[in-house]
């Protein structure tokens, strides 16, 4: 198959939970695919980084938006329904590039990586589009409510939280949408019912990380690796100890 995958992060390096599972995604279906790629940068000096990824890829695109525009995207969303991260990442750039890609590529999947981006290929006919969420937001940001004890990030993450309920029902116009727990789908379900919802659960890279000779385990340690700037982390490491 050819397939198109739409982000809104290069993929590469992947030393973050979002990027790391794509690269991994795209470096499992290259074996048997042609993939190409359609991602933001918000820094071109990212573009020296992205050699990976065109050994995977039959092309890869970038469309440039800094912060600062980012920003503005931010700012343009306020007076809308929409989330503050769909503003975020709004461009007019990245929607003619998109049309210029599928124009050129006939592709068979659409896969687009998290709500934010679904703004991009909700409408679209033709391809079958698969809505990559990762988790339920909704559920993210009201655990993430919950616990924060700053009062002003508590406001904001709670109106964020309000306009990202209702905007989850866009996983309806996707041919599949996936999550990577039962507890997930279980929450979007009931936001969206009519959407296709499917598992694709995290994993491990057994061919890096493989048990070298000599190395025992020991039943009363655990090693937590993440990042401690994530809610989900910090909470799950909260959870162990308890």
């Amino acid at each position: 198959m050819k397939i198109l995958f739409l982000t809104s992060r290069l993929p590469y390096p992947p030393h973050r939970g979002d990027k790391l599972k794509i690269f991994h995604l795209m470096r499992q279906l290259s074996r048997a695919h042609e993939l190409t790629l359609l991602s933001f940068i918000s820094d071109k000096s990212e573009l020296a980084s992205a050699g990976p990824l065109k050994e995977l890829c039959r092309e890869v695109h970038t469309v440039y938006r800094p912060f600062s525009r980012s920003l503005l995207g931010c700012l343009a969303a306020v007076p809308s329904p929409d989330p503050i991260q769909v503003g975020y990442f709004r461009s007019r750039t990245m929607r003619e590039t998109l049309g210029r890609v599928l124009a050129e590529g006939n592709f068979d999947v659409i896969h687009t990586h998290l709500i934010r981006m679904a703004q991009y290929t909700r409408d679209l006919r033709g391809p079958v589009r698969v809505l990559d969420l990762t988790d339920a937001g909704s559920l993210y940001l009201d655990r993430f409510r919950r616990t924060v004890k700053n009062p002003l990030l508590k406001l904001l993450v709670w109106a964020e939280l309000r306009r990202l309920k209702p905007y989850e029902g866009v996983i309806e116009a996707f041919d599949s949408a996936l999550v990577c727990s039962p507890v997930d789908r279980r929450v979007l379900a009931s936001a969206a019912p009519k959407a296709r919802l499917d598992i694709l659960y995290n994993g491990i890279d057994l061919e890096t990380f493989t048990p070298g000779e000599g190395i025992h385990g020991d039943p009363d340690r655990i090693i937590y690796t993440g990042n401690l700037s994530y809610f989900p982390n910090t909470d799950g490491i909260r959870y162990f100890v308890r």
